[in-house]
């Protein structure tokens, strides 16, 4: 199984997911793969919560299975987990300061 860090700074203990959103938590939730297209998303006490959407409208969560395509919502952060997921895949590139070189994440 699976575990992903979702937040808005980068962990290098940990596989994660960094999205530059203000309302979303340093260490906002985990998701984690149960397998066919499922996914547990757990809230780590973040400051504006985690968020499903169900036929009322949008539920604050503590922990719930999800699927991928499913929408949630981080703090104001509007997604599904395959965008998330999908995210990861892609290298990140970023430039080190002092010796200007570029590297691949």
């Amino acid at each position: 199984m699976t575990t992903y860090l979702i937040g808005r700074v980068r962990d290098p203990a940990s596989q994660c997911i960094v999205i530059a959103d203000n309302s979303v938590s340093r260490r906002h939730c985990l998701v984690k793969s149960l397998g066919n297209d499922e996914f547990v998303v757990e809230d780590l006490d973040s400051t504006n919560g985690t968020f499903t959407r169900s036929a009322s409208g949008w539920q604050r969560e503590r922990r719930a299975i999800v699927g991928g395509q499913d929408p949630i919502k981080l703090g104001n952060y509007v997604t599904t987990v395959a965008a998330l997921l999908a995210s990861a895949a892609q290298p990140k590139l970023e430039r080190n300061i002092e010796t200007g070189e570029i590297i691949k994440r």
